[in-house]
């Protein structure tokens, strides 16, 4: 296959769907199971048809209630001190059972000495190292992120290894490599297109950049390759996004959720900032609640982080 056909509808993910032959240019993976259209068992819902008491046949939709709108309208009602001191308030919160002695036994390979990594829900690589990484699961879903840390130098080689190892097809960089003249994140791939770079085992090519339709996102291929084997991966980077605060357009975080899946082909997303709990926290709980509120569930924004820091 040409690079032109590799890179065919590169600026164009609004309208352009993913079409099969697009699998051997957005990764050079193994077909996943079921390849006939039948391996997205997404969860559907269904309408039953029942007799009315009158004798009449009729549709009675058993559909759970969408419970986003009256979210949001009960949010508006609250005050930003109230939910200011719920957050606080919840701050301390550890889920039951839950254990950083991995975390504990590799305090070199942690960007932060105060954000905990849980043992559980760890990402295991397949060579014994550690890496500062967890999985998420989102409900009703197949789709499933990685919340990681910004890597070091001595875990960027790893990081790519778990990439690979997870059969990713996504990263999400929701952070900068600088921030205030501060490191937020180690340049494990070269922001050139055209550049490469030698990480351990790993040559990193960015091998196109384009111009996003999302304001501030930059989308970047990445080629990796090790020995024979090449994997190209879709990169994603919101740099303007502050550390500690809001973006001043939440539009972006959505459009860029929405991208990001389109692309995954339902494999793990790895989304990461700097530390991985903030940014990172956001992005991915947005998504969480989202798909509890579609399902009917009611909850609070403490319901979303204390789900959200079971697994992570």
């Amino acid at each position: 296959m040409s690079r032109e056909d590799m890179t065919a509808g590169f600026g164009d993910h609004g309208e352009r769907r993913m079409k099969k032959r697009d699998r051997r240019y957005c990764s050079e993976y193994e077909e996943v199971e079921g390849a006939d259209g039948k391996e997205a068992c997404f969860q559907t819902h269904k309408m039953e048809e029942e007799m009315s008491s009158g004798g009449t046949s009729g549709i009675i939709d058993k559909r759970p209630k969408d419970g986003r709108a009256a979210f949001a309208k009960h949010l508006m009602t609250r005050s930003v001190f109230k939910l200011a001191k719920e957050y606080v308030d919840s701050r301390g919160f550890l889920p039951k059972n839950f254990s950083t002695d991995i975390y504990l036994q590799n305090e070199s390979r942690n960007r932060y000495t105060d954000v905990l990594c849980n043992d559980k829900t760890r990402v295991i690589l397949t060579n014994g190292n550690y890496v500062h990484a967890n999985w998420v699961p989102i409900p009703n879903s197949m789709q499933r992120f990685i919340c990681a840390q910004g890597p070091l130098e001595e875990t960027a080689e790893d990081f790519w290894r778990m990439v690979l190892q997870e059969k990713c097809q996504v990263v999400i960089m929701l952070c900068d490599f600088f921030e205030n003249n501060l490191e937020k994140c180690y340049q494990y791939f070269p922001p050139t297109p055209g550049a490469s770079i030698k990480i351990g085992q790993y040559t990193i090519t960015n091998f196109m950049q384009g111009e996003c339709d999302i304001e501030s996102v930059k989308w970047s291929i990445l080629e990796v390759s090790t020995g024979k084997r090449k994997v190209l991966i879709h990169s994603f980077r919101y740099h303007s996004w502050p550390d500690h605060l809001a973006p001043l357009n939440p539009g972006i975080v959505i459009d860029l959720m929405q991208l990001s899946k389109s692309k995954s082909d339902v494999r793990p997303i790895v989304v990461h900032c700097s530390a991985g709990i903030g940014r990172t926290g956001t992005f991915v709980g947005l998504e969480y609640a989202n798909e509890r509120l579609k399902s009917g569930d009611k909850l609070g924004l403490v319901d979303v982080r204390f789900s959200n820091l079971a697994v992570n």
